[in-house]
């Protein structure tokens, strides 16, 4: 993993699409790379269900408590 920010004392919400690998070990990396960071719940799309996956998105969002961009 590349490191140009320290991402320590931040919130993280790790966020991808994928072909069939999920978020694989992102979340376990971020958290042993920033030991003092906040590692929020991720969520992963099958980039062939992009476009329909704007339910899921605002439904992952509301959980975390993150408010939609207007």
């Amino acid at each position: 993993m590349y490191h140009k920010e320290n991402l320590n004392g931040k919130t993280i919400i790790p966020f991808t699409t994928h072909a069939g690998s999920g978020l694989a070990n992102t979340v376990e990396t971020l958290k042993q790379t920033y030991p003092k960071a906040m590692v929020l719940e991720g969520l992963a799309v099958r980039g062939t269900d992009s476009s329909k996956a704007a339910p899921k998105v605002n439904a992952w969002l509301a959980r975390l408590g993150v408010q939609r961009a207007k």
